[in-house]
């Protein structure tokens, strides 16, 4: 009986510092917007080494932005 006392106690003090999840994890955007890279070709700073406005052609939408 000691034993399941004490293993239940571990449990319950172990229980609050397991991580928290929240649902659905944030898409970060510029407030009122929905572009999730603001518009920008995220690839573009890699090969033409500046930051270039992206195209509205190639296009994704991912959870809302």
């Amino acid at each position: 009986m000691r034993a399941l006392i004490a293993v239940m106690t571990l449990l319950a003090c172990t229980a609050p510092a397991l991580p928290a999840h929240a649902a659905k994890p944030p898409v970060y955007t510029a407030p009122l917007s929905d572009l999730g890279a603001g518009g920008y070709d995220v690839v573009a700073y890699f090969t033409q080494g500046a930051a270039m406005k992206g195209d509205k052609v190639f296009a994704m939408s991912w959870r809302g932005a």
